[in-house]
């Protein structure tokens, strides 16, 4: 479930992307330069930066559960709460 997040992440930022150009010329079409420059030059780089990160974090869990790197709950031991039972 956490791979079909990432890429839905990644895929919802890099329409974003998309969108915050064509409202960002939009808006510069309509003579709302605040605006218009806001979205080119604020919001695009931000959504382009999270569909990077939500790609790399995907090939990376990917990566690891190829090579066997997983730890499950029967691999941590030794934590304080460990054997307490009111810990849920």
């Amino acid at each position: 479930m956490r791979h079909l997040a990432l890429n839905l992440g990644a895929i919802f930022s890099f329409l974003g992307v998309v969108m915050s150009l064509i409202m960002g010329v939009i808006f510069l079409a309509k003579s709302d330069f605040i605006y218009g420059m806001l979205l080119l030059v604020v919001s695009a780089p931000m959504c382009l930066a999270l569909a990077v990160v939500f790609d790399y974090v995907g090939d990376r869990m990917r990566r690891d559960i190829m090579e066997g790197r997983v730890r499950g709950r029967h691999d941590v031991i030794d934590t304080p709460w460990e054997d307490d039972p009111d810990h849920v």
